[in-house]
């Protein structure tokens, strides 16, 4: 048995027309009348699993919801993208291109994920962040307005390991170097630097706490005279 129908309710989105879901039958957080979200048709959300698309959400031209994935929100998800597995997109989280978000991985806030990236296994990607390109956020990676491009590798079997905080490119002192122990212009914790590539991702380790992560971008950070 389908577990949802189209209704008449429909919009217009990007010059294609979606329907409004209703649940046929009861299942995880759904039950039996329940409205979701809007589709252009069956062959964005799949009929088994416990996929779902709540609130005002969004799923077209080729997009895939499928297996246990949620989407809540306004979150749109279009393109030939695929959420699967028990992922959650929500906010204003836009997945296009072909990108994947699957696993236990979230996506929320405006973020986008586009091109060829996938963000899996344990990863949120938030705020502002914009995942493209062939990159890879995993493990337990949290991307707070982060950028992400080309063949970036981020998660527990890359550079970066557990509780990893991912951003843009940092302000940092010329003869910055490994081991150096630097604070942010504008206050906060010491860190010591941990990693420096290229000056293009600038990793440090926050003393007090057993946590890493990436400085955002256009900080400001100077040594600490030890």
């Amino acid at each position: 048995m389908n577990k949802y129908e189209l209704t008449d309710e429909r919009i217009e989105i990007d010059g294609r027309t979606l329907y409004r879901i209703r649940a046929l039958r009861s299942f995880h957080g759904v039950k039996t009348g329940d409205l979701g979200g809007f589709i252009e048709s069956e062959a964005n959300l799949s009929q088994c699993g416990e996929c779902w698309v709540f609130n005002n959400a969004c799923i077209y031209r080729d997009a895939k919801v499928l297996a246990d994935a949620r989407i809540y929100e306004n979150a749109r998800v279009s393109m030939y993208s695929h959420v699967s597995g028990k992922a959650q997109v929500f906010g204003s989280a836009r997945i296009c291109g072909y990108a994947w978000v699957c696993g236990h991985a979230k996506v929320s806030g405006s973020s986008i994920v586009g091109g060829d990236a996938m963000v899996f296994e344990n990863a949120q990607v938030e705020g502002n962040s914009w995942i493209t390109e062939q990159a890879r956020v995993g493990g337990t990676t949290h991307a707070h307005d982060a950028y992400i491009d080309g063949k970036l590798q981020v998660g527990n079997d890359g550079s970066i390991n557990t509780a990893t905080y991912v951003t843009g490119k940092p302000v940092v002192p010329n003869d910055l170097e490994i081991g150096d122990i630097v604070t942010l212009n504008s206050g906060g914790p010491e860190m010591t630097i941990t990693a420096i590539d290229a000056g293009l991702y600038t990793c440090v380790r926050y003393i007090t706490e057993s946590r890493t992560m990436l400085l955002p971008p256009g900080c400001m950070i100077r040594k600490v005279v030890v």
